[in-house]
């Protein structure tokens, strides 16, 4: 089971969003405010996440206040205050079963889009909010053997928690190093206490997927327990977990989720909201290729605004959640997003170029050289360019430390 298709039409900020996912990598790329976790939160309904949407608050007629959830037809159309239940989109399956997206009555502020006939599919959703370590040393060392299940369970429910603003005194790293303490313990076991070798498996079998997708430069080596504490074994020295950077946790949490929860699944779906966060470039750049291959049974469907992400993998496809500019199909006072699918032209473009082409970022420079740049360009005329007066611009580019920019100066001229 996973998912074929989403389609949703005259919602919130969607004018036509039609996403056919790919059957191991889908991502959904664009500005702030397109709706890409919008989108995202719609599929994680699936697999137990209900972050709600917002509704807003218009007074109508009678003076009284009601919630618009987001459906353009009220507002072009203005026949009632109250807007009536409605459909804004579908999800098809890979069973071929298809539900509707359906919007609730108009009601309190919070709101979630009803998923009718939503089908069970195995899957897990990683949020764009990676845990933050702060250490807590492991005081009990459960006796009850943890399981992929048990320790997924437990760490899932931290996360759901800190997400939704609750409180619990333990933290998800916490969690991760309870079952890893355990897992050691009581796996291979010794002359006082049996053996248990699906739970010692597990253990290495994390370790090899920590090879896989911790960068080479880290030389990690093994994973120590050295009660109370876990302690990371590399190249360049030993740390204990807690102390790991934003980075190397973030890589450690991403694959810890991942790898419990594909454990004996066939298939499963991993929705997964800005896997570029913490991550130095040349991390981004090879991240979701080893996630493929450690989990080759996996889909996944990522959102992100990373060059090197959007660009990471042939073999996917890339949807740009994009503004229409067109004024044939705007409602007036109103900018819509629609979603454009890339071709493997536009994929296999620099980071500047996929900045420029794809995430709509006109010039891929830090914006006090754009100034100098624009400054020196609007000194010369495109129908005034000659050896000459080329050979002045590129002076003055290069006494500004701009040389590498002749071109994006000669698009500024022609601008202008």
């Amino acid at each position: 089971m996973r998912f074929i298709k989403l389609k949703i039409s005259d919602w919130r900020q969607f004018s036509a969003i039609d996403i056919d996912f790919h059957p191991r990598l889908t991502i959904i790329t664009g500005a702030n405010g397109a709706g890409k976790s919008t989108l995202l939160r719609i599929l994680s309904q699936h697999f137990g996440w209900t972050a709600s949407l917002l509704a807003t608050p218009k007074k109508s007629k009678d003076g009284l206040v009601r919630y618009w959830t987001g459906k353009f037809e009220s507002i072009f159309e203005k026949k009632e205050d109250v807007e009536p239940s409605s459909i804004v989109g579908i999800i098809d399956y890979s069973n071929s079963a298809t539900t509707n997206l359906r919007l609730p009555t108009a009601g309190a502020i919070e709101f979630n889009l009803t998923i009718e006939n939503m089908q069970s599919l195995p899957g897990l959703t990683i949020n764009s909010h990676r845990p933050i370590p702060a250490y807590k040393k492991i005081e009990n060392i459960p006796t009850d053997i943890i399981c992929a299940e048990k320790a997924y369970n437990s760490y899932f429910t931290e996360t759901v928690t800190r997400n939704s603003n609750g409180y619990s005194q333990y933290s998800p790293v916490y969690r991760m190093k309870e079952a890893l303490i355990s897992m050691a313990t009581f796996g291979p076991g010794n002359q006082y206490v049996e053996a248990n070798e699906s739970v010692s498996q597990l253990f290495n079998s994390f370790k090899d997927i920590l090879l896989k997708i911790l960068p080479k430069s880290i030389g990690f080596r093994d994973i120590s327990i050295r009660i109370p504490d876990v302690v990371i074994v590399t190249d360049t020295g030993d740390f204990v977990i807690d102390a790991a950077s934003g980075g190397l946790m973030s890589l450690i949490d991403l694959a810890w989720q991942i790898f419990l929860f594909s454990h004996n699944k066939d298939e499963f779906t991993v929705v997964f909201d800005e896997p570029e966060n913490h991550l130095h470039p040349s991390m981004q750049r090879s991240l979701i290729r080893k996630l493929l291959e450690a989990f080759p049974n996996a889909q996944f469907i990522i959102a992100t605004h990373s060059p090197f992400i959007v660009s990471s993998v042939k073999d996917s496809v890339v949807y740009v959640l994009r503004y229409d500019d067109n004024p044939a199909t705007q409602a007036p006072g109103l900018r819509r997003v629609l979603s454009l699918k890339l071709d493997n032209t536009n994929k296999a473009g620099t980071a500047s170029e996929i900045l420029r082409d794809v995430l709509g970022v006109p010039i891929t420079l830090p914006e006090w050289a754009e100034d100098d740049l624009r400054k020196i360009t609007d000194n010369f005329q495109i129908a005034s360019l000659n050896t000459e007066t080329i050979n002045q611009l590129r002076t003055q580019l290069d006494e500004a430390g701009l040389g590498e920019y002749y071109p994006d100066a000669l698009k500024c001229i022609a601008d202008n």
